[in-house]
């Protein structure tokens, strides 16, 4: 229990709270596939707003409680500004890295604690141990896990010592960053509003797929954004293909699966109303799909969501 807990304690950020532009400066130029969480913009956005209600501020006491038992500070989940996660190859391993962006005071604080926590068991095997390296002090945790801080505000963790100190080199300008690679190319810019992306680099597709879908092996990119745009909450996927040919096939398929969809003359208004929002398109050798449904609606079956779980949480105390 007490080695979970010192791993949440490099994983603050492993809720969707985070704010920041994606940091290509700091992502390896191979790397195959990412995912982004920014909070400026999702604490601005109305369903930001709600699961910071919901969720993280009711949950967050008992995480941050163990954490000062665990390594002696006290960290608030409104420090954290940013999270990546980061592949060089096509499925995600234990190469992955993790780069967590908090406020430089937090960062500062976090350090010297598991620097303390480190340094106080030097001489036994304590759950937190410090090894040096070309990049400065590398932390081991929980025997698992590598943790370094680099610049002001950075944390990087990952499961590979070989990997974070790739990483770190990457961001001190020692190793080629993703602005000086062609990898993720072709994607359009995101909408204002966007706090979450995903983007994939070459890969990989089941080995079964249905006769009508096996065009979409043609695909060698990928790229998923969600967020709020005006009034509705925005869903977009995009596909890169292998040829013009290959994408002008993927959009006719997606057109005909929504056809479909329409003429089975659904009888819940809501469900119609979402699949006739859906959009498609395509340009150059990327289609994209994208659909909107109202904030307010997805806002109101959160809550919905979170009172049936608080209910469900007292049912079971009283019994």
């Amino acid at each position: 229990m007490k080695q979970k807990i010192l791993i949440l304690a490099w994983l603050l950020a492993s809720v969707p709270v985070f704010a920041g532009p994606l940091p290509k400066e700091c992502i390896s130029a191979d790397a195959k596939w990412l995912l982004h969480l920014d909070a400026a913009e999702f604490k601005a956005a109305e369903i930001g707003k709600t699961v910071a209600k919901e969720y993280i501020e009711p949950n967050w006491a008992q995480a941050s409680a163990a954490i000062k038992m665990a390594v002696e500070v006290d960290l608030d989940w409104q420090d954290l500004q940013s999270l990546t996660v980061f592949g060089t190859e096509a499925k995600p391993d234990d190469r992955a890295v993790v780069l967590i962006q908090v406020e430089k005071a937090a960062r500062q604080k976090l350090e010297k604690a598991i620097h303390e926590k480190a340094q106080a068991s030097k001489d036994a095997e304590g759950t937190i141990q410090e090894e040096e390296s070309p990049a400065g002090p590398i932390f081991k945790i929980a025997g698992s896990h590598f943790a370094t801080a680099a610049k002001d505000t950075l944390i990087v963790l990952s499961k590979n010592r070989t990997a974070l100190e790739k990483t770190v080199a990457v961001i001190n300008g020692k190793s080629p960053n993703l602005n000086a690679s062609n990898n993720f190319a072709g994607f359009s810019e995101d909408p204002k509003g966007m706090f979450f992306i995903i983007l994939a680099e070459g890969f990989y597709t089941p080995d079964q797929l249905p006769p009508q879908a096996q065009i979409f092996r043609q695909a060698e990119g990928g790229k998923v954004v969600l967020g709020e745009k005006g009034e509705n909450l925005y869903v977009s996927l995009s596909l890169k293909a292998k040829t013009t040919e290959a994408c002008t096939q993927m959009q006719q398929v997606l057109q005909g699966l929504q056809a479909l969809v329409t003429l089975s003359k659904n009888d819940d208004p809501e469900i119609m109303g979402l699949i006739n929002s859906i959009k498609i398109a395509s340009h150059d050798k990327i289609v994209s799909v994208s659909l909107e449904y109202s904030a307010q609606q997805a806002l109101s079956k959160l809550t919905e969501l979170a009172d049936k779980k608080h209910k469900h949480k007292e049912k079971r105390k009283k019994s």
